[in-house]
């Protein structure tokens, strides 16, 4: 029974949803219609999400597929169409992180406005429009992928000789970070050929987008900065006196190593384990919890640790005998833990979590009776081994809480120390909330001290806020000490109910960096509370003329590499910002910069054939190598650290040499430590100058840096800086630059736990077998910092005695 129990399960895990389906498209516009399309088969009360992607024929060519939705319902209204536009469409479903084959319509409209002699190229089109094309095995990747080639039909269309140029085939094999691709064009070619190199990385069967890779004049070429564990597609085409053959499209060309997928079948990444992108959902490893009568303890870990920031969400519920109650939310907080107060005693809950990776959320890892609350009274049947400390000893609640000088952004707030129990060590949770319009938003964490006085920052201004306190003391939490409101902040309130309102432009900045390349940063009238994500758009100005905007990027950085330009062109750029679902005033940037002219330009200002002068590349000689080889900027000298602070650091390097008159700009990446272990590289910035300002860092955390120049959209070789720099443990107000007194514990695990107080500086913990020896080793566990104290859990060895101690 249990077997069977399981077997459908996984059939039910695992199946992909149907195929789409017919699609219908209405109410056709200039700029807007609404396409409908069958439901996809799936199982009973499963709920099929819907991928929907658009393209142009613009001369009876298409372009490449947008994504224009992903909903829940078989219909959509589209906007933002271009009039006068034959528009196709496709649409797949998802159930389950798979999904089901394309359901096309070719030619399935066209709108209103423009030239209406150009004709719908077979009307319905729906026939057609519906085969299985290659692209509806998409997301399977038992498939080579050889014969998916939207390029192919392209050049079946394109005369003049540029069929010749068409690729046979594109092979690839990786490692972790690192990728060789070759291919072959269909017949023998006159002439010297170059050939750009685009990927994208497929996550969750989701392709994303193209990005440029290389180019070069060989028929190989060894690509790097790839995501471990991850499947790319790969397409390639050849360029050849100016003029582009037809793209080489090879779906699922390769899988790089690594990630918690090494070593097992096929299956699409991120199905199970999460990626090594910033994609893929976060997966919640396992959920621990332990309580007392009406406060909880639960903790949890990831499966695997991100680059970014990991948001988790926690919800429990109860449970009594076989009926369970409804999920309720109780907390949103990037920390591994939470305590839960206002249980009921002697119940037992249920706890879900799942982590949210920007705007994408994980699966829910859920624990089934996962705590009981003891009776009332206090039992001895608790299910959390570590709930004691000194039994007997409950910890008072906090004073009443005063408030001293309040500004427009902070406030001083205190409280009296609890009377019991008597002499021991208290630390401090203090917890916000606003009221607005008279009544109290949600409660958040706003910081945790050993101090009972604190300054709270970042706040508000013209808002009410209300603050609770309570204290802990041999991992016993009092109850909250609560004052409503507390305070009210200067200044005037901001608009839209207390959120930082409408993201606005400031500035923005460009340069070019090459023929084919420029660089853009942007930032905000003001910082805002809430995540901010931008689209950025381009436009060529040729003889005063401006083009029509492109997009260019949807990105959450403040500067973006463009590159694929057409040399010796004026470019305009505009930015536009999001957050909260709305968007701001586009920031127009007109003559932002010029791109280079290549060697042998005539000056023709618009790049004829958008070639680029591709073809200049094999002007080098005979040898090909070297051509390609003298385009990447020198490695940029020796890294050196200064003005480190808990938050932020001054990296500074010496210059890489770029080839000719090129400028080199520097791409400048972090990565913590960890016990020794080094983590996943993460992007900060790029630069033209040899210094970069770094902050939001983590305090007392060993960092190393690495920085690489880019020149002719070739990067040069990386410069690296292990155990570059570690930031201080301490916050601003702090000036402790020695350990001071060091007390310690034993805890659970036969370990045993430092504490002394936070300062400035890097501490570092040494171990010796001798009190009296010379030798003395650094013990490879970074103290960690947990309000004003930093707190090491060291092992307790299981034979002689050893010694530690802590220096700064």
């Amino acid at each position: 029974m249990i077997a069977a129990l399981l077997l459908a399960l996984g059939q039910a895990v695992f199946a992909s949803p149907g195929k789409p389906g017919h699609i219908k498209v209405g109410n056709v516009t200039a700029t807007t219609a609404v396409v409908h399309w069958g439901a996809s088969e799936a199982g009973e009360d499963a709920r099929v999400f819907y991928d929907v992607q658009l393209r142009r024929r613009v001369e009876g060519k298409p372009t490449d597929w947008d994504n224009v939705a992903e909903t829940v319902k078989t219909e959509v209204a589209l906007g933002h169409l271009k009039p006068g536009s034959q528009y196709e469409v496709r649409v797949r479903g998802w159930l389950n992180k798979k999904s089901s084959q394309w359901r096309i319509r070719e030619n399935a409209f066209k709108t209103l406005g423009g030239d209406h002699g150009e004709g719908h190229e077979g009307g319905d089109g729906e026939g057609h429009g519906d085969g299985e094309q290659d692209e509806g095995h998409e997301g399977h990747e038992g498939g080579d992928g050889e014969g998916h080639d939207e390029g192919e039909h392209e050049g079946d269309h394109e005369g003049e000789g540029q069929s010749d140029l068409r690729l046979a085939w594109v092979k690839g094999k990786a490692e972790a970070h690192v990728a060789v691709l070759w291919w072959q064009l269909m017949g023998d070619v006159e002439g010297k050929l170059a050939y750009d190199v685009q990927l994208r990385a497929r996550i969750e069967g989701k392709a994303g987008e193209w990005e440029h890779a290389a180019e070069t004049t060989h028929r190989e070429v060894k690509v790097d900065g790839l995501k471990a564990g991850t499947v790319y597609d790969a397409r390639v085409r050849a360029w050849r006196d100016k003029k582009a053959g037809p793209w080489k499209i090879r779906e699922h060309v390769f899988r790089t190593l690594g990630g918690e997928v090494e070593g097992e079948d096929d299956e699409e990444p991120g199905e199970e384990e999460g990626d090594d992108g910033e994609h893929s959902g976060p997966v919640i490893a396992w959920i621990k919890a332990g309580a007392s009568d009406k406060i909880a303890e639960i903790g949890w870990r990831l499966l695997r640790e991100f680059d970014r920031t990991v948001i988790f969400e926690v919800q429990i519920r109860e449970r009594a005998e076989e009926e369970v109650g409804e999920w309720r939310h109780e907390a949103e907080t990037a920390k591994r833990g939470i305590h839960v107060d206002g249980l009921r005693p002697d119940t037992t809950y249920d706890v879900r979590v799942r982590g949210w990776l920007g705007d994408k959320p994980g699966d829910w890892k859920i624990r089934e009776a996962a705590f009981r609350t003891k009776p009332t009274g206090g039992g001895e049947g608790g299910d959390h081994p570590d709930e004691g400390g000194e039994e007997g000893h409950a910890t008072g609640k906090p004073g009443e809480i005063k408030v001293g000088e309040v500004g427009e952004h902070a406030a001083v707030i205190g409280w009296a120390k609890p009377e019991s129990p008597a002499d021991a060590t208290f630390f401090y949770d203090v917890q916000l909330r606003k009221r607005i319009n008279g009544k109290p938003t949600d409660w958040e964490h706003a910081v945790e001290t050993a101090h009972n006085e604190v300054v709270l920052k970042e706040l508000s201004p013209g808002t009410v806020y209300e603050v609770r306190v309570r204290a802990w003391a041999n991992k016993k939490p009092s109850a909250w000490r609560a004052k409503e409101e507390a305070f009210k902040t200067k200044g005037e309130p901001p608009k839209d109910g207390g959120q930082a309102g409408v993201p606005k432009i400031a500035w923005i900045k460009a340069d070019d960096i090459g023929p084919r390349a420029g660089v853009a940063k942007w930032a905000l009238v003001h910082e805002m509370d809430a995540k901010v994500a931008y689209d950025v758009q381009i436009r060529t100005r040729i003889e005063g003329q401006a083009g029509e905007w492109k997009h260019e990027a949807e990105t959450t950085k403040n500067s973006i590499i463009i590159d694929g330009l057409k040399p010796n062109t004026l470019y305009e750029i505009r930015v536009r910002p999001w957050a909260n679902k709305q968007a701001g005033e586009w920031k127009v940037l007109e003559h932002a910069f010029r791109t280079r002219k290549t060697e042998g330009e005539d000056g023709n200002e618009e790049g004829e054939g958008g070639g680029d002068g591709e073809g200049d590349k094999g002007n080098g000689g005979g040898h090909d190598g070297d051509g390609e080889h003298s385009m990447a900027p020198s490695q940029p000298g020796v890294i050196k650290v200064s003005e480190v602070t808990p938050n932020s650091a001054l990296i500074q390097w010496g210059a890489s040499k770029a080839p000719g008159d090129t400028k080199a700009v520097y791409d400048v990446q972090l990565r913590q430590r960890l016990a020794g272990t080094p983590t996943e590289w993460r992007y900060v910035g790029e630069t033209f100058k040899t210094e970069f300002a770094v902050g939001e860092l983590e305090p007392g955390t060993l960092y190393e840096v690495r920085v690489r120049a880019w020149a002719n959209k070739t990067p040069g070789p990386w410069q690296i800086k292990e155990h570059a720099f570690t930031t201080g443990g301490g916050e601003g107000e702090q000036t402790i630059d020695h350990a001071g007194q060091i007390d310690f514990q034993v805890i659970a695990g036969d370990k045993m736990r430092l504490i002394w107080p936070a300062g400035k500086g890097r501490f570092v913990v040494e171990s010796s077998d001798s009190i009296g020896s010379a030798e003395w080793l650094t013990v490879d566990i970074r103290p960690v910092q947990v309000s004003q104290m930093m707190v090491a859990d060291l092992p307790i060895a299981g034979a002689g005695m050893r010694f530690f101690r802590v220096r700064n």
